[in-house]
């Protein structure tokens, strides 16, 4: 993650004391480069930070691969790990879960989706209960011809 801009942008405005409190700060990452310094950063100025992880691990891991085109799961987790750390409060943190099939899902999918949820919802509570934080989903059943 880029953080320098960050840090600058972030430390810019809150330079003018008259309107420091005017601002509020939003972060949207697949955190798998977030290391405990930057959630520090993070913590400390108050950021909502928005990140997904998509159905279960292979699923994601599929999806969204890191530079090196792998799977970035297990980043994902250890950037929550920083976070937890650190003790940045986790009602700052939205998780979404990004369903297969979101732009496009054929009836057929959509069944075998549905008979999948149970894993999903054993994924996504374990990393609620893990993490402490907010769990939604979004996508899910969205059928475009």
């Amino acid at each position: 993650m880029h953080f320098a801009p960050i840090r600058s942008i972030v430390r810019t405005l809150r330079s003018n004391p008259e309107k420091s409190g005017w601002y509020h700060f939003t972060i949207f990452t697949n955190l798998t480069c977030l290391d405990k310094e930057q959630a520090f950063f993070l913590r400390d100025n108050n950021f909502k930070v928005n990140s997904s992880l998509d159905w279960n691990e292979g699923i994601h891991n599929s999806a969204r691969k890191t530079r090196a085109k792998k799977g970035s799961y297990k980043a994902v987790l250890d950037g929550l790990s920083a976070l937890s750390e650190v003790k940045f409060d986790m009602k700052n943190l939205k998780l979404t879960a990004i369903l297969p099939g979101s732009k496009s899902f054929s009836p057929k999918q959509f069944v075998h989706a549905r008979s999948d949820l149970a894993n999903l919802a054993e994924n996504l509570m374990w990393v609620h209960l893990k993490y402490n934080c907010p769990l939604s989903s979004t996508g899910f059943g969205q059928n475009k011809k």
